[in-house]
């Protein structure tokens, strides 16, 4: 979800990248659901490892309490949610 709400309302002014440590394969419905509300199709849309990551440095880098099971990725600004 975070992802889609950066391309909804950062459109022409940044590219949003999601990916998590221990991805799944899927999406929540309940966040597939969720977003059909806001005209936002995720059905097509699968979880990805961090790993897969297109190589390279980052401006920011937002992680959601991973501490040290994150692998430290390159960014001029990490913050942790």
């Amino acid at each position: 979800m975070a992802e889609a709400f950066a391309r909804i309302y950062g459109v022409g002014r940044l590219d949003a990248l999601n990916a998590g440590s221990r991805p799944s394969g899927s999406v929540n419905p309940k966040a597939i659901e969720a977003m059909k509300h806001r005209h936002y199709d995720l059905t097509a849309h699968k979880s990805k490892s961090i790993d897969k990551l297109p190589a390279g440095d980052y401006t920011v880098v937002v992680t959601m309490g991973c501490g040290d099971v994150c692998p430290q990725v390159k960014a001029t600004h990490h913050e942790d949610w």
